[in-house]
């Protein structure tokens, strides 16, 4: 009997990484995504407990390893933690699936922001002018990005942040709900900013900065 990873339809596959709350929010919108178009959605997922849960609209097709043996499709990894996400993607390195990007319907993006493949940007971003979001790398709800913001690869944007005008977010750094940076801090590769911090100054790689003003806490 064949699988689902051997495309015994006509239609193609997105394959939704990650069944757990992030992932399910995303799956109630993704089918509206003019990349998906008519293409079937399911999930992919290692970890038992969530495959056996019984709280997803969607199929789980099995694992991840499952997935890398797929004959084509594509597939979008919609787990919040950065390392985790990279980690995923290198085990996919060579297989034949792409990444896909996910754009909801009610973002608000101008036509010179670049957004990378495996990217997610969630409902309410409103994103102005020549902005680079990287790869794999999610912007969750209501989040504003100024003019020339750049994003890179693996960075999670958390819901209701604010990233002002030049603002760097460099690869794999984690900004909380809520947060701001304001115009042309550098966040460094691997930071994390806290929930509701308000970030005056660059942020070195690795750090953690919380608070108004935020404030260094750990390296």
């Amino acid at each position: 009997m064949s699988t689902p990873f051997e495309q015994p339809h006509e239609r193609s596959s997105l394959w939704l990484i990650g069944a757990g709350g992030f992932g399910r929010e995303v799956a109630a919108w993704a089918n509206r995504c003019s990349r998906v178009g008519s293409s079937r959605v399911a999930f992919v997922d290692d970890n038992e407990s969530v495959v056996n849960s019984g709280r997803h609209r969607l199929p789980i097709d099995g694992t991840v390893a499952d997935l890398a043996t797929a004959a084509g499709g594509s597939f979008a990894i919609t787990i919040g933690t950065s390392e985790t996400r990279r980690k995923i993607e290198s085990r996919l390195d060579g297989a034949n699936v792409n990444p896909v990007r996910l754009l909801h319907p009610k973002v608000a993006i101008h036509e010179s922001v670049e957004v990378g493949p495996g990217s997610i940007l969630c409902q309410g971003v409103t994103a102005t002018v020549d902005i680079r979001v990287g790869c794999h790398t999610i912007v969750n709800l209501n989040v504003t990005i100024g003019h020339d913001v750049v994003l890179s690869d693996f960075v999670t944007v958390h819901p209701g942040v604010h990233l002002s005008g030049s603002a760097v977010v460099e690869a794999g750094s984690e900004i909380g709900t809520g947060a701001v940076l304001l115009p042309g801090v550098v966040i460094g590769a691997g930071a994390k900013v806290g929930a509701g911090a308000v970030v005056t100054e660059d942020v070195p790689p690795g750090v953690t900065v919380v608070g108004v003003p935020a404030r260094r806490i750990s390296s």
